[in-house]
């Protein structure tokens, strides 16, 4: 190691500038060069105007009989040929269609619907008033009571913790009141089994536990004969 830094040759930096260095000596430096800022700073646009004014004295006068400069609206016209415009006429024909049917006073619509099924949840056990409903919504009976017997709205069950927005909750068929507080209370008692049942199992010795305690019961029992 000794000998390979022996054998190395110090570097020599030079002690005399070069000649072309002494030819080439900066005149000035970056501090004391100032650019020329007004080449870049533009005219203002009022100075224009005066200029403006000041060639042309009637400029002003000028100004004043053109008034108010109005843009006009730009209308594009749609092409006829379209096909989009076909189906927009044919769903209007339709919609029209529709409203002049003879049949369409045995309609009903989605929201009266809605409103029936609701409300037959919080209706007695008692048999519905088919001849009422059916002269409400001008539908027959025979189909009033088989729309009722497929279609139901959804009857959301309490959560078993109230707090957690989270936490799914069930949806049950219920048709009057009764059935109603009953999937309530069926629904809290299962919450309840639920609780009782997640207790239980973490308060269950682990299998770890269990040997040991019949271990130990072993050598009680030995050394109390």
């Amino acid at each position: 190691m000794g000998i390979q830094a022996s054998k190395q040759v110090a570097r020599k930096l030079p002690t005399q500038p070069r000649p072309e260095t002494l030819q080439n000596i900066p005149k000035a430096s970056p501090a004391t060069v100032q650019p020329d800022i007004s080449q870049h700073i533009q005219e203002p646009l009022f100075d224009k105007q005066e200029e403006e004014e000041k060639a042309n004295p009637l400029h002003l006068a000028n100004l004043s009989k053109l008034g108010p400069v109005t843009v006009p609206p730009v209308v594009t016209k749609m092409r006829k040929s379209d096909r989009m415009l076909g189906i927009i006429e044919e769903r209007k024909k339709l919609d029209q269609e529709e409203l002049e049917d003879p049949n369409a006073k045995h309609r009903v619509t989605i929201d009266k619907l809605y409103s029936l099924l609701e409300h037959r949840k919080h209706e007695s056990p008692a048999p519905l008033d088919w001849a009422a409903m059916s002269r409400d919504t001008t539908i027959d009976e025979d189909k009033l009571k088989a729309l009722f017997k497929h279609y139901n709205t959804v009857t959301v069950m309490p959560a078993a913790d109230p707090n957690d927005p989270t936490e799914r909750r069930l949806g049950v068929w219920v048709e009057n009141k009764e059935q109603w507080k009953q999937a309530i209370q069926d629904t809290h008692k299962r919450h309840a089994l639920e609780r009782q049942q997640q207790i239980e199992k973490d308060h269950k010795p682990t299998d770890t536990e269990t040997n040991e305690s019949q271990r130990d019961k072993q050598l009680k029992d030995l050394f109390s004969d």
